[in-house]
């Protein structure tokens, strides 16, 4: 891209674009002869960056970026090819807004809020790929957007998952089942074992084999279960105390699990006790 007119926007790409399952696609930069942050994107597929030796492979909602003059090695993975968005970028503010990140090492990291990640990447090309002058505000916004929601979004790769994630998965589900009646969103999940919000989910659907949230609410059913079994509460306290804030929706996903209302679940093993005590 033409360097802007304006020289002082805190970051600005000097070019970008995409590869649409390419096998054959792969970089390797000595050091000293990129002049730019390099960033890469996957959506689809898989690659690898190798770096001193190591090689990890990346995955889709994963990414990685290099600083300027680093040793670049990175490249798609032949069987399963990656789809993959890329800007190369500099700009007045861009050290002191990644803090560091990409020097010395390239930056793994798996990045949250895919959809919006995907738009702002597709709104950027987009208007670089056919570049006005008039737009160089817009592109520099969005680049800076962008980087802002990698930020705030992403953990390093190589912090997760450690050689305890099962056990602190396995933990948060105790804790989540133990407390059901409160409220658990997926930040408070998350933060309690330790973890973006992204990628607790994609660790927590490997450990228990189902979502946080598929999980809260079998919790949830299983609590009211009991409370229906040992009588003297009603619905709507039931619900309360199974952590449901409304009788009618936990009615309706009681059914939806169990077959039966939860009248009809009570007033069933009322039933089956009484004939065993007569008998």
């Amino acid at each position: 891209m033409p360097k802007p007119g304006f020289g002082r926007y805190a970051v600005f790409p000097e070019s970008c674009g995409h590869y649409e399952r390419e096998p054959e696609h792969g970089e390797h930069r000595p050091k000293g002869l990129s002049t730019y942050y390099v960033v890469h994107l996957l959506f689809e597929g898989k690659g690898t960056v190798t770096h001193n030796g190591n090689t990890t492979e990346l995955q889709p909602g994963q990414g990685f970026l290099y600083a300027p003059g680093e040793q670049q090695k990175y490249g798609s993975d032949r069987k399963e090819p990656w789809a993959v968005d890329w800007i190369h970028f500099y700009g007045a503010g861009a050290d002191a807004l990644l803090e560091g990140r990409g020097r010395g090492e390239p930056w793994l990291f798996t990045f949250g809020r895919q959809e919006r990640i995907r738009s702002l990447t597709d709104n950027l090309l987009r208007l670089s790929s056919v570049y006005e002058s008039g737009n160089e505000t817009k592109i520099s916004a969005l680049l800076y957007e962008l980087l802002i929601e990698l930020l705030r979004s992403s953990e390093a790769v190589s912090a997760a998952p450690g050689l305890d994630y099962q056990e602190r998965m396995r933990k948060t589900a105790d804790e989540m089942s133990e407390r059901c009646e409160e409220a658990w969103d997926l930040e408070r999940m998350a933060r309690r074992a330790g973890y973006s919000p992204t990628y607790f989910c994609r660790l927590f659907q490997r450990v228990l084999g189902r979502s946080p949230a598929s999980f809260l609410q079998e919790a949830r059913i299983a609590r009211a279960k009991k409370l229906l079994v040992l009588g003297g509460l009603t619905v709507k306290k039931i619900a309360e105390q199974s952590g449901f804030n409304q009788s009618s929706y936990f009615i309706r996903r009681f059914k939806e699990r169990e077959g039966l209302t939860p009248e009809q679940y009570r007033l069933l093993y009322n039933k089956s006790d009484n004939s065993a005590e007569e008998s």
